[in-house]
C-alpha cells in the first residue's frame, strides 16, 4: 500500500512541473506582473491574487509526510498574494477582478460525476476563459477545464492511463 501512495505522490508532484510557465508568466521573484492596482499618487489601494482552487485532498499518510496539494501548489509561487478556496467546504469562489490567475487542484472524485460544487467551478472557468484570467488545471482541474470550455471527459475504453503517452496538436487546436 505504501507503494501505491509514493506512485501516487509521484504523480502528482510531476503534475506541478505544468504550472511551472504559469508561475513564471505571473511573477518575477516576489512582485508579480502589472496586477498592482494603484491610486493617482502611487499609492496601492489593492493586489490580485492567484487563487488556489482545493477541489479535494490527497491521501491523509501523504498529507501527513508532505502536506496537501495546495501546500506543494503554493511551494513553487513566489508571492504572498495566494489564497486557496476549498470548494468541497462551501467556500466562497473570488470575484474574477480580484483573480491574477487561477490553478484548480485535482481531486479523487471524477469529472463525469457532475458534483453541484464542480458544475459551480464549470461556471466560474467559463468566466474566468471569457475574461483571460489566466488558467491551470491539474488532473481533475484540467479535466474541468476542457469540459467547461466544450471538450469531452468521459471514461477512457481501455482504463485507467499513467506514465508518459504521445500526442499531437488538431488542426482546431492551433
Amino acid at each position: 500500500m505504501q507503494e501505491f501512495y509514493t506512485r501516487i505522490f509521484i504523480l502528482a508532484i510531476s503534475g506541478l512541473y505544468l504550472f511551472c510557465f504559469f508561475v513564471i508568466l505571473l511573477s518575477t521573484k516576489s512582485q508579480l506582473i502589472g496586477i498592482r492596482l494603484q491610486r493617482i499618487d502611487g499609492q496601492d489601494i489593492a493586489m490580485k491574487k492567484i487563487y488556489i482552487i482545493k477541489m479535494g485532498s490527497t491521501f491523509e499518510e501523504i498529507i501527513q509526510e508532505y502536506g496537501d496539494m495546495e501546500d506543494w501548489i503554493a511551494n513553487y509561487i513566489d508571492d504572498v498574494n495566494v489564497s486557496v478556496v476549498d470548494i468541497q467546504r462551501n467556500e466562497t469562489l473570488p470575484e474574477i477582478d480580484a483573480c491574477s490567475g487561477v490553478i484548480i487542484t485535482g481531486s479523487h472524485t471524477m469529472v463525469t460525476q457532475e458534483f453541484s460544487w464542480s458544475l459551480t467551478i464549470e461556471k466560474f472557468i467559463r468566466r474566468l476563459f471569457t475574461n483571460k484570467i489566466p488558467l491551470l488545471g491539474i488532473c481533475y482541474g484540467h479535466q474541468l477545464i476542457a469540459k467547461s470550455l466544450g471538450g469531452i471527459v468521459d471514461y477512457h475504453e481501455k482504463g485507467m492511463e499513467l506514465g508518459c503517452v504521445s500526442i499531437q496538436t488538431h488542426k482546431n487546436a492551433k
